[in-house]
């Protein structure tokens, strides 16, 4: 187009270079005004078509609005037709509301749920209501020799005014069947559509990002923006009004309450505030539809409820599909769960439906004399199963057949008072124990087949794989690896590679003759262009490698060649090496106004220290730690703002118990746990771990007695899982004809044996939570510090981790610390939990003490039939209740979860 405008204006100008200087200028004005074509909403339609006269604002404006790009084939999105143009869809825009669709749909669909036993209908309120329809969808992915199945015919629908839970393990097809729904990738076979509509004719269009709001698995944010610039950022490009947008992003910054962080860049959030603002990105302009994949991943339980209120809120007149790992996020906040299972559908309903049809029965746990209260429970209930017993807490399993005999039972419970029973709760069956049945039998469906691989995000830099790098050093530190060692090895690796590159350039470069490179001007010039092409790169990886190339350069001209690299070896070295171990207050002051409990600990702590006896000493004692960081200056304030990230903690572990740190974002966890393993050193108090007959200074010498699993993973993403077990087996000190014993022991128990030869930087994220894990049960440490090591893990590999765990404590001469914002993993794993809230110990004690002291009672579920769905039924119902139970007892004890909202 420039061409040809260039020449229309020569006729204008006598002279041809003022006339193409011309033809520059305006075709870069022309093709500016076009812009506003795009940027503004509101353009007259008359000026538009009036620019489409000037030949560079109409290719600006065609290509604007053809988006070719849209035809390409690219890792996400759904590609096109080149022929989209020619569709009615994309010049209707149309938006249908309980379209009926074709006939046989219908009955394909009716005739594949109305008779399966696997899938509850649904109350008479919602027929007619179908939002979304899944009829027989597939998607297969083709590598290479290799075909992998991902979702294999499913068929379900999804109504509006209910949230729908997908379940499932890693792998299983969540995500995919999301990115199908969402329009990023095409089925294979299939059919999906939106009130009506192929999700095909809607994505064409620009209706999918009006209509539907997505909160993918990963984070899509950038760093530098602030939270509320995210906001606004993705309200314009959702086409919200702007006179609406002030109002949108008020009302979702008060609604997760992110009002506090609002200015701050997102590199500064935590995991689950950068969870809370992809929700808050997903529910802008109030979308009919949203799509959630795993939106509370990695939050506390507090932001968790904050959420679900949300969504709750949000449920009427709308469709809510999200898929979680959290099971007890899909029992209290779904209305309907589809189970997914290798990419086949395994079972849809309610909570209620799912354990009834599949369930395994009632828990019991009590504190008691173990004997005789087994024989009492068997005597009432027969097929009761002892399923977990730690000191003195036993945990039976009661199936639902023998539920008519649990009111005796509890009846002689209450009247034993000389068996020692303290307390006990009852639970029913959870929805991890339901998920857990539905995959055992899959397994045996698909005994021999391979599961689907996960795609690794596109998103994940260089730079941040650089930085876990780097933590590799602590890890291996606490794993027995001397810094001596580590500094030869990296200066044996380092140093020669260096030389290496500096000998080919010289090589290059005196090979095709460039001795006028060594000029003073030219020199200068080189070094200059260098150095700000260095500059402009240096967010990318390969940086250092445009440093190296600078140096070598250099080295030319300066004689002293050899002081380059050991300079810059030195440099690094002072720049990641251990700083000096500063002063730490012995006594700082008492916390007042303490729980009873905490003084308790307190108490056992300042007997520890004094305790002679070798075996009633804990493997960890913990006596008032203290962190206090430097803050920024205020204003023009000389003076800092000190945080406090704790104050004052003291708890001990005892031989052959693990114990749970709880809390929520910013409690003070993460900061117990590096001052443990030595990464951060404590402002105040005492950490005395193993033999403890002097004190312990965790930054001066390596632990060999330690394991720790931190909550970054500390892998070489071109190793091996297996050399990675290899290398932590020889750091630890274990006798080579030892270590391929152990290396199958531990990952027969983890299940990694067929990810033995894999990179990690191909494993999936609950993958490298395993390898993590089991490099830190290596060599069978006294201590071990896990920090969340199931994030990211579906319920099965959960389940498998945590038998590990309590077998591997067993043996009384071992005590670990665990934090986790997963409730059930606590309940499941820990004999005590620490509940931390801003930074100070808020209540300590066994799971069952702290339910009884905080916790809410039950909650009873109920489902009627349909000809009693009355309003009067209702009541009556819920007067029969209030008869039965007086003072509101309900049926499902507290969860540990609600323990902690009270707690906080």
């Amino acid at each position: 187009p420039q061409i040809f405008f260039s020449f229309m204006l020569t006729p204008l100008f006598k002279k041809p270079k003022f006339a193409s200087t011309v033809g520059s200028m305006l075709t870069v004005v022309f093709g500016c005004l076009s812009l506003f074509t795009v940027l503004m909403k509101d353009f007259p339609q008359p000026l538009v078509w009036l620019l489409c006269l000037l030949s560079p604002s109409a290719f600006s404006i065609g290509i604007a609005q053809n988006n070719p790009v849209g035809t390409m084939h690219l890792s996400f999105g759904m590609r096109r037709s080149l022929l989209y143009f020619l569709k009615p869809s994309y010049w209707s825009k149309r938006r249908k509301r309980y379209v009926e669709v074709s006939s046989m749909y219908d009955t394909e669909a009716n005739g594949a749920l109305g008779g399966d036993e696997s899938v509850e209908p649904v109350s008479p309120e919602f027929r007619g209501k179908e939002a979304i329809r899944i009829n027989n969808i597939c998607k297969v992915y083709k590598e290479k020799d290799n075909v992998v199945e991902a979702l294999r015919g499913l068929t379900f629908d999804i109504y509006e005014g209910q949230i729908t839970a997908l379940l499932g393990h890693s792998g299983a097809g969540k995500s995919t069947l999301m990115n199908i729904l969402c329009g990023i990738c095409p089925p294979t076979n299939g059919l999906a559509t939106i009130y009506g509509c192929p999700v095909a004719e809607i994505a064409d269009g620009s209706e999918m990002k009006q209509l539907v709001g997505i909160c993918p698995q990963f984070n899509i944010i950038f760093d530098v923006l602030t939270v509320e610039e995210h906001l606004r950022i993705f309200a314009a490009i959702k086409g919200i009004p702007a006179a609406d947008v002030d109002r949108e992003v008020t009302k979702v910054l008060k609604d997760l309450d992110l009002e506090k962080i609002m200015t701050a860049q997102a590199k500064n959030l935590s995991g689950g505030q950068k969870r809370k603002l992809s929700v808050g990105i997903a529910i802008l302009g109030d979308p009919k539809i949203l799509l959630l994949d795993e939106p509370t991943a990695g939050m506390d339980p507090c932001s968790r409820h904050q959420v679900w209120s949300l969504l709750k809120s949000r449920r009427a007149g709308r469709v809510t599909v999200l898929s979680t790992h959290y099971m007890d996020e899909a029992d209290i906040l779904a209305d309907r769960k589809a189970v997914i299972s290798q990419g086949h559908l395994k079972c849809v309903g309610s909570s209620l439906y799912l354990k009834i049809k599949c369930g395994v029965g009632y828990h019991l746990s009590e504190g008691c004399d173990a004997d005789k209260i087994t024989a009492l429970v068997k005597q009432h209930v027969s097929k009761a199963k002892l399923s977990r017993q730690h000191e003195a807490e036993l945990t039976f399993t009661l199936p639902f057949e023998s539920m008519d005999t649990f009111a005796g039972l509890f009846l002689e419970l209450d009247s034993q008072t000389d068996l020692g029973i303290i307390n006990y709760g009852v639970s029913m069956t959870t929805l991890e124990d339901v998920f857990l049945r539905l995959e055992a039998e899959a397994e045996v469906d698909q005994a021999g087949e391979r599961n689907p691989k996960t795609v690794r995000s596109v998103f994940i830099s260089d730079r941040q794989r650089m930085k876990v790098t780097i933590k590799c050093r602590s890890t291996l530190r606490i794993s027995g690896l001397v810094p001596s060692a580590y500094w030869c090895g990296q200066a044996a690796v380092d140093i020669p590679f260096y030389y290496l590159i500096l000998s080919s350039m010289t090589i290059i470069l005196f090979s095709f003759h460039t001795g006028n490179l060594l000029t003073s001007s030219n020199l200068t010039a080189v070094v200059r262009t260098t150095a700000f092409y260095a500059a402009w790169l240096s967010h990318i990886h390969y940086t250092r490698l445009l440093y190296a190339l600078l140096l070598s350069r250099c080295c030319f001209v300066v004689p002293d060649i050899l002081h380059e690299p050991c300079w810059c070896f030195c440099v690094n070295h002072r720049r990641i090496s251990s700083k000096s171990k500063p002063k730490v207050e012995r006594n700082p002051e008492e916390v007042l106004n303490e729980d009873e409990d905490v003084q308790m600990e307190k108490a056992r702590v300042k007997e520890a220290l004094t305790c002679q006896s070798c075996d009633e000493k804990p493997v960890v004692v913990v006596n008032n730690l203290k962190k206090q960081y430097k803050g920024r200056r205020e204003g023009f304030s000389l003076n800092k703002r000190r945080k406090l990230a704790t104050n004052n903690v003291s708890f001990c572990v005892r031989k052959g118990e693990v114990l749970g740190l709880l809390g929520p974002n910013g409690a003070g966890k993460s900061t117990i746990m590096h001052m443990l393993s030595g990464d951060t050193d404590p402002t105040a108090g005492q950490v005395l771990m193993g033999d403890y007959s002097t004190e312990y200074h965790p930054v001066d010498s390596p632990l060999e007695h330690v394991g720790y699993c931190p909550q970054v993973n500390p892998l070489w993403p071109r190793i091996t899982l297996q050399e990675h077990l290899e290398v932590y087996a020889a750091i630890k000190g274990l006798r080579g004809q030892d270590v391929p014993g152990i290396i199958k022991r531990v990952v027969n128990a983890l299940e990694l044996k067929d990810h033995l030869n894999k990179q990690a930087k191909s494993l999936s994220a609950g993958l490298k939570r395993k390898l993590c894990f089991a490099l830190s049960m290596i060599g069978n440490p006294q201590i071990v510090l896990l920090d969340e090591p199931s994030s990211g893990m579906d319920p099965k590999s959960k389940q498998r981790m945590w038998r590990a765990i309590r077998a591997a404590f067993k043996n009384h001469q071992r005590g670990a610390i665990l934090t986790t914002h997963y409730m059930e993993e606590a309940e499941a794993v820990c004999d005590r939990v620490a509940i931390m809230v801003s930074g100070q110990l808020r209540c300590i004690g066994s799971i069952q003490h702290l339910k009884g002291k905080y916790g809410r009672g039950y909650s009873l579920e109920v489902k009627l039939r349909e000809e009693l769905t009355g309003l009067q039924q209702v009541a009556l119902l819920h007067k029969e209740i209030l008869r039965i139970f007086p003072h509101a007892y309900n049926f499902s004890q507290s969860t540990l979860e609600q323990v902690q909202t009270e707690a906080t």
